[in-house]
């Protein structure tokens, strides 16, 4: 049987001593921005470094140019619809009236 170094069991994917240690960061091509903490390269257009988080500019948004505030509609006037409320109390008081007059005369 061939006595292997790792442990029966150890699901490890890196030895013990690589944990710590700094992985060398992978050369910059040109049009790479290299960052300054780790030294990994990114892409200009990054706000942050892919590896460590780092700020490698600061974010700017475009500003958003805002059209005029909207103008609310005029308000229209309410007496149409009181208008439209008295003819249809007028109505129902003619037809009240019209009922019982007819129940008093007792023409039917």
């Amino acid at each position: 049987m061939v006595a292997s170094a790792q442990r029966v069991g150890d699901t490890r994917q890196f030895p013990p001593a690589t944990y710590a240690a700094t992985p060398a960061a992978p050369p910059v091509l040109p049009g790479q921005l290299q960052c300054r903490a780790c030294g990994y390269p990114n892409e200009p257009a990054r706000i942050r470094c892919e590896r460590c988080g780092h700020a490698m500019r600061q974010a700017q948004p475009q500003a958003v140019a805002l059209g005029p505030p909207p103008v609310a509609p005029p308000r229209r006037s309410q007496w149409l619809i009181w208008l439209l409320i008295a003819l249809g109390a007028l109505c129902l008081l003619g037809l009240a009236v019209a009922l019982f007059w007819d129940q008093i005369t007792g023409t039917a």
